[in-house]
C-alpha cells in the first residue's frame, strides 16, 4: 500500500512526534478502511464517504464518531500522503483536492477550562512545599507547555537575569521518553519570570542541589530543573495524572494540566485595558510569550474573556456616541 512506504519516508523528514501521530491515525482510521482499495481508484466520493463514517461510527470501541478535528486530521495526512502519490507520479491527481472534510465551526472546539486567580492561588499554596509545586508554579506563571516545562535545564536557565530560554522539549512517543532541541513550532523563545517564581527556582534549585549531593554517582544527572529525585525525567502522561489526582485531593475545579496554560493567557488578557490597540499590542507579545506559530492561534483566548470583550463594546460604544455628538 502506498500508505505504508509513504509513512516509511515521513519518519525521516517530520519529527518523531509527528510521525507517531501520523502511524496512530493511519493504522487506526485509514488503513482498515481504505487499505484494499488500489491507488488509482481513490476518489473523492470514496474519501468523502470515508469521513462520514468516521463522523458517524469512527471510534474503535464503537461508542460513537470522532471529533470534526480529528477526521480533519485524517483528511490532512490522506491530503499530503496522496500529494507526494502525484509528485512520484503515482497519480495525476489528488483526489483529496475534490473531497469535501468537515467544515470546523466554533461549537465544534472544545470549551476552554480555567481557575480564576483565586483558585490558581489556593492550588499553588496546597502544593508549595511538595515535589511537584515548583514545576507547577512554573507552568502556571509562564504558560509553557508541559514538554517545554519538563525539557527546561538549568543552563538554559538565567536566574540572575530572570529569564529562561525554552528551546527543549520531552515528549511520550509510544511509551518511551523522546528528548528533543526544539520546540512545538521549532522556534525557541525567551521568556521573562516574575520575580515570585525567581524566587521559587531559586530555592527549588538549592533543594535539587542537596538531593544531587546526597544520592552522588546514583543520580541521573541531565540537568533537567523538574525531575524525579534521582534525576531522572518525568514521563509526560505520568506527569498530568499526577495533576489530576492532585487537583481531586483538593476538591478544586476539575482542569487538565494544559488548562494552566489556559489560565495563565486569560488572566493576563484581564489585565489588558478595554483598548483595540493595546489589546492588540498585548495579543502581539502574548503570541511570541506563548510560542504560538502565529498570533491567530492567540485571538482564540479573547473568547475565554467575556468582561474584556463587555469592556470594548462599551469603549467603543462611548466612543461612537462621542463623536456622534
Amino acid at each position: 500500500m502506498w500508505l505504508d512506504g509513504w509513512l516509511d519516508g515521513k519518519s525521516l523528514t517530520v519529527k518523531p512526534a509527528t510521525s507517531s501521530f501520523y502511524r496512530r491515525y493511519a493504522k487506526t482510521h485509514i488503513i482498515p478502511r481504505l487499505g484494499l482499495i488500489p491507488l488509482q481508484q481513490l476518489d473523492a466520493v470514496t474519501l468523502n464517504r470515508l469521513y462520514r463514517e468516521l463522523l458517524d461510527n469512527g471510534r474503535a470501541d464503537g461508542s460513537g464518531g470522532l471529533s470534526v478535528a480529528t477526521v480533519r486530521h485524517v483528511h490532512t495526512i490522506i491530503s499530503a500522503a496522496l500529494d507526494d502519490a502525484v509528485k512520484a507520479q503515482r497519480l495525476t491527481a489528488n483526489p483529496a483536492r475534490g473531497a469535501t472534510p468537515p467544515a470546523v465551526r466554533s461549537a465544534d472546539r472544545p470549551e476552554m477550562k480555567t481557575w480564576d486567580a483565586s483558585t490558581l492561588g489556593r492550588f499553588l499554596d496546597l502544593e508549595a512545599a511538595t515535589r511537584y509545586g515548583p514545576p507547577f508554579t512554573f507552568l502556571a506563571l509562564t504558560g509553557c507547555r508541559r514538554g517545554e516545562a519538563l525539557g527546561l535545564t538549568w543552563a538554559d536557565t538565567n536566574l540572575d537575569a530572570g529569564q529562561v530560554s525554552i528551546r527543549r522539549t520531552i515528549t511520550e512517543i509510544d511509551g518511551q521518553i523522546h528528548r528533543s532541541n526544539t520546540t512545538k513550532t521549532g522556534r525557541g523563545r525567551s521568556i521573562r519570570l516574575q520575580p515570585d517564581l525567581v524566587n521559587s527556582m531559586r530555592s527549588w534549585r538549592a533543594a535539587q542541589a542537596a538531593e544531587r549531593l546526597l544520592l552522588g554517582p546514583d543520580y541521573a544527572d541531565e540537568d533537567l530543573v523538574f525531575c524525579h529525585r534521582d534525576g531522572r525525567p518525568y514521563i509526560p502522561d505520568m506527569f498530568s495524572r499526577e495533576f489530576d489526582r492532585r487537583v481531586k485531593r483538593h476538591k478544586l475545579p476539575r482542569i487538565r494540566l494544559h488548562d494552566l496554560r489556559h489560565t495563565f493567557a486569560v488572566r493576563s488578557l484581564e489585565s489588558c485595558p478595554p483598548d483595540r490597540e493595546a489589546i492588540a499590542h498585548h495579543m502581539a507579545g502574548l503570541s511570541v510569550y506563548l510560542g504560538h506559530a502565529s498570533v491567530a492561534n492567540t485571538y482564540w483566548y479573547l473568547e475565554a474573556t467575556p468582561v474584556l470583550l463587555r469592556d470594548i463594546a462599551a469603549a467603543s460604544e462611548q466612543l461612537y456616541r462621542g463623536e456622534a455628538a
